[in-house]
């Protein structure tokens, strides 16, 4: 029986992580959960996907279009 799991994402850190190789946005998150849960014999019930919210002292517009 397989275990049942829910995976969690640290956005910032999958970024700067996967940039180094790869452009981010090219990689499927889903095919990624769906490679792991395979070789270790997972159920996933859901991925949760963590973003942070930018400071506004960094880039007043960058915020304002995030937290809407």
């Amino acid at each position: 029986m397989d275990k049942k799991a829910i995976i969690f994402v640290d956005a910032n850190n999958w970024y700067h992580n996967l940039k180094r190789w790869f452009t981010p946005s090219e990689i499927d998150i889903s095919k990624v959960v769906n490679f792991i849960a395979k070789e270790k014999k997972l159920e996933v019930l859901e991925i949760r996907w963590y973003a942070s919210v930018p400071n506004i002292e960094d880039n007043k517009s960058d915020y304002k279009g995030k937290t809407k």
